[in-house]
């Protein structure tokens, strides 16, 4: 009789895990987490995108949905940058 196999939670292999949480440091730690979320959600986005397109269905709203979700996501990644004391990372892109 075959027994039913449990699956193992995966991770990323590109994701870092999140430092330790300090009361000094729980904001950052928290915006960490909501960026690397919310990079998440681009990532789907593209892939729903991509999924429409192949269809033949109407791209416009997921695209405009995906620019949304990017510029939330940047703004996402500069506050975590300034919690963090590192450059604001829409310095770097030129």
């Amino acid at each position: 009789m075959p027994t039913s196999k449990k699956r193992k939670p995966t991770t990323r292999r590109d994701s870092q895990p999140l430092p330790r949480v300090t009361a000094e440091n729980a904001l950052e730690v928290a915006t960490l987490a909501l960026v690397q979320a919310s990079f998440e959600i681009v990532r789907e986005a593209e892939l729903r995108i991509t999924a429409a397109a192949r269809s033949g269905e109407g791209v416009e709203e997921a695209l405009a949905v995906h620019h949304e979700l990017r510029s939330g996501s940047l703004g996402l990644l500069v506050a975590y940058s300034k919690l963090a004391g590192l450059p604001d990372p829409r310095d770097s892109v030129k």
